[in-house]
């Protein structure tokens, strides 16, 4: 282990100082690299006095703030604790002290319930400002301006949880969540617990009251503002996993173990994530008892010296019945690691996934750990005490890429040979990372993932194929770089302003170039309702989404609502801005494409129109209680969501949908039963108003049966016209029912609503119930393949809009999705030839065979073929 020695002066005087403990000083930050075990590095830091710089706060309806804290981050703080922060006063004013010049991240602490506090962040600013003063709007209103609920907590006996989680929702006028401890400072249980859920706007919400040992309760219709709710709860104690452990030879009990749980589904209350945790028990008549997280479904995985590492059947904490595992001794792997000239690898580390995996559903299949690793002996090794089945590998070493081989087939009692895995240089990827400005930005923080980090599911830290950190010259570079997808973010994305997401695909043996800002650059004016948009954060990212995509860039408008994002790659994009007052709530505004030269696409935003929604029920006692409306992009079923749904209080409509660009839309009602109801409604440039009513007509009809076959959780029934989609999914039992149907021809088939995915067509009448049993293995009645492909420059950046489709027997197919992460495919086994097209490359033909799978359990990204294009 290196040694790092720090030795910290100020300017004024020679000696050792703690800058947490300084605040007459600026924070300061020091960057050292550490590569040699043997060599001490010594390095200083240099602590400055900064100037003051006073600040006004103020809610967005104007009202200042009053009483709460605000602190000021430099854009490379990492540490959990907080710099010294600087109470607003009752006027809005605020002072921060000893600020140096640089970028600082703006958050204020506001009330989360009973004496706890959530950080709000509110801009990205340089400091000291231009003009002297900074000027800060929490995207809430003001206490004032708001409501509350309250009321009393009791139990019906006296056991009780530490804390209570209060969620109060409404479809239309958004969430609060609030924590309310149930005992006091001493841990003694109170006898009556008071709460209130404040910063609500006026209207009614369902709360819903849950924790870990709580019985969770709802309550509808609950109208802010409003005080005295009485509410009784009921303790709930925590489910317990019960379970023996036997040899499978002799029946006789494995005495010593460790065992870990993984939760597979939730049954009721909360969905909490089962911890992945290894316990250790030893007894003579091998049992186990693990407390679960709440109702659901488990299983039990064994850990014994000598037997194969071993997941139990699955486990109902509702039955409440032990389960007996049985370890057997497994079968081994046997094989060797070289390089690409075939030379043998020592001291490579080969990891089995059946026992490094994590414990969760998103990290089922990731490697989150090196349980169960050997090192090779001359490249040799040997993996023994593996589960029967198919085996995934990951080898690794300091001086490689790694490489991971999956669908290893490992039969009980043998020894699976001959298994040879390849280790490459990998490759190397470098850039620079640039500020909104088009200034190189130092010690910034950027990370490499893999898919099964992306977007926080998954293990992030398990899924990172790098860190890397900006030089004085923001400068960086990433090497031994695997050739798969790289999902590149930059620390604090969410709060930084400029590129904080890109995507590449490393080359073995090149270096790319993966710049974070630079050229072209993308400049106009945000115009809502005929008003800039000023002084707001705004979005240039995926077409579908503004949470996802292959690229990322946040920019903040002017007191003119012009912007400007610097460093967007060739590509389709949209542009979003962040709502007034509902902070990470984005409505999309514009699509553009993007070339090489720089352009300045002028006002958007200013041709908008509403759309007003009526509900017919053709029926005046049928309430629209619970409903949720929403307003999704064109007219597929799986398009993104947009816009902001509001209610209306007047004789033709009753939700409005406002600044809305031209173009085709489908407007959604979701019952509380999940059967939606849709109707495709066209926004045309200079309309204001744009009327659509959705017809939820006399609805009599139902449907039940029964799942045969291997389950599966994404069926869909849909009325022949599109207008109706319910879900349809078994129960515990194996049943489903859905009722209160309007009459038509319904299929119910795969969620792509495909031809090939069609299980069943049948006709519904008024009034009737109509029984329908599904067998799942016949979804598809002849085999089916899948393919995803993702198209790149030759650069290995994605090349977003790229046209692709297979040629084969029957003609030219089409992919089922396109999005920037890709295209899917479904189509017959065989032989095709794959086609990608992109405006200035050249077009790109590849042979590729399609085999058979079951497209309901596959990854994607198992079948993932990658398209590099040549510009012409």
């Amino acid at each position: 282990t290196a040694v790092h020695t720090i030795t910290v002066a100020s300017e004024t005087e020679p000696g050792l100082y703690y800058t947490e403990s300084k605040s007459d000083y600026a924070p300061a930050k020091l960057v050292v690299r550490l590569t040699d075990p043997e060599v001490i590095e010594y390095a200083e830091i240099v602590l400055k006095k900064g100037v003051a710089v006073k600040g006004y706060a103020e809610y967005a309806d104007g009202v200042p703030v009053d009483g709460l804290k605000i602190f000021a981050y430099p854009d490379w703080w990492h540490s959990n604790q907080s710099p010294p922060g600087s109470l607003i006063d009752s006027e809005g004013n605020f002072t921060f002290d000893n600020i140096v010049p640089g970028t600082y991240n703006i958050q204020v602490s506001v009330p989360a319930g009973d004496e706890m506090w959530m950080g709000v962040r509110v801009m990205q600013a340089k400091l000291p400002p231009d003009d002297g003063l900074l000027t800060v709007t929490l995207p809430t209103k003001s206490p004032a301006s708001l409501a509350s609920i309250s009321g009393i907590i009791t139990f019906a006996d006296e056991e009780r949880p530490y804390s209570i989680e209060i969620n109060a929702y409404s479809p239309t006028l958004g969430h609060r969540d609030i924590n309310v401890r149930c005992q006091d400072s001493k841990g003694q249980p109170k006898n009556q617990i008071p709460f209130t859920v404040d910063s609500l706007e006026p209207g009614a919400y369902t709360l819903r009251f849950l924790g870990p040992n709580v019985a969770e309760k709802v309550i509808k219709d609950v109208i802010a503002p409003s005080s005295g709710l009485e509410v009784q709860l009921q303790y709930a104690e925590k489910p317990t996993l019960h379970g023996f452990v036997v040899r499978d030879d002799t029946d006789e009990p494995v005495e010593r173990f460790k065992a870990r749980a993984r939760k597979l589904k939730t049954l009721r209350g909360a969905n909490y994530v089962q911890p992945d945790r290894w316990y250790e028990f030893d007894n003579t008549e091998g049992g186990f008892d693990i407390e679960a997280v709440g109702p659901g479904v488990y299983q039990v995985q064994i850990d014994a010296d000598g037997f194969a590492w071993t997941w139990s059947e699955e486990i109902n904490t509702d039955e409440n019945e032990p389960v007996t595992i049985e370890l057997s001794r497994g079968g081994a792997i046997k094989g060797r690691v070289v390089d690409e000239a075939g030379e043998p690898i020592s001291m490579a580390k080969v990891i089995p996934l059946s026992k490094a995996s994590g414990a969760t559903r998103d990290t089922a299949e990731v490697f989150v750990s090196e349980d169960g690793a050997v090192n090779t002996a001359n490249g040799e090794f040997l993996l023994e005490n593996i589960a029967a089945g198919f085996e995934s590998i990951k080898v690794t070493h300091p001086d490689y890429s790694f490489a991971i081989l999956t669908d290893i087939e490992v039969l009980e009692g043998k020894t699976t040979e001959n298994v040879e895995v390849v280790l490459t240089s990998g490759g190397t990827v470098e850039g620079y990372v640039y500020d909104s400005k088009g200034q190189p930005q130092p010690n910034v923080t950027l990370y490499f993932q893999d898919k099964s980090g992306y977007g926080g599911s998954g293990d992030e830290e398990a899924g990172r194929l790098a860190t890397v950190v900006t030089n004085s010259a923001g400068f960086y570079r990433a090497t031994g770089l695997p050739e798969k997808m790289c999902y590149v973010r930059r620390s604090s994305s969410y709060s930084s302003l400029g590129v904080v997401r890109r995507v590449i695909l490393p080359a073995n043996g090149r270096t790319l170039q993966l710049d974070f800002g630079g050229k072209p650059t993308v400049s106009g004016q945000v115009v809502i309702n005929g008003d800039p948009l000023t002084n707001n954060k705004v979005l240039l990212g995926d077409v579908s989404t503004p949470h996802f995509g292959v690229f990322k860039c946040y920019a903040m408008t002017d007191d003119n609502g012009r912007f400007a994002f610097a460093g967007a790659p060739q590509g389709r994009y949209a542009i979003y801005y962040d709502r007034p007052q509902k902070q990470n709530d984005w409505v999309k505004i514009a699509t553009i494409e993007i070339g090489t030269e720089n352009i300045d696409i002028g006002v958007i935003g200013e041709k908008t129109g509403r759309i007003l929604i009526s509900i017919d029920t053709g029926d005046p006692n049928i309430t629209l209680d619970g409903v949720q409306v929403y307003l999704q992009e064109q007219a597929e079923l799986w398009a993104q969501r947009i816009g902001d749904v509001e209610e209306l209080v007047d004789q033709d409509s009753q939700y409005a949908i406002s600044n809305v660009p031209p173009g085709t839309y489908t407007v959604s009602l979701i019952r509380t039963d999940r059967v939606t109801f849709r109707e495709e409604v066209e926004v045309k440039a200079g309309d204001e108003d744009t009327r659509v009513s959705l017809q939820m007509s006399k609805s009599t009809a139902g449907v039940l049966g029964r799942f045969a076959g291997k389950s599966q959780q994404g069926l869909v029934m849909w009325r022949q016209d599109k207008k109706v989609i319910a879900y349809v999914s078994p129960d515990e039992e194996g049943t489903f029912k859905i009722e209160n149907l309007p009459p038509g021809q319904y299929s119910i088939g795969g969620n792509l609503m495909t031809s090939r995915g069609t299980l069943v067509t049948f006709e519904l009448l008024q009034g009737q119930t109509k029984t329908v049993d599904l067998d799942i293995s016949n979804l598809f009645d002849q085999p089916i393949a899948s393919l995803q492909t993702q198209v790149v420059s030759n650069n290995g950046i994605p090349l977003s809009g790229a046209e692709v489709w297979l040629e084969g027997a029957t003609g030219e197919i089409d992919p089922v999705i396109v999005s920037s992460q890709g295209q899917f495919f479904l189509a017959e086994p065989g032989d095709y030839t794959l086609h990608a097209v992109y405006a200035g490359y050249k077009e790109a033909i590849t042979n590729i065979y399609l085999e058979a799978k079951d497209i309901t359990t596959a990854s994607r990204q198992d079948s993932t073929v990658f398209v590099r294009l040549e510009k012409q």
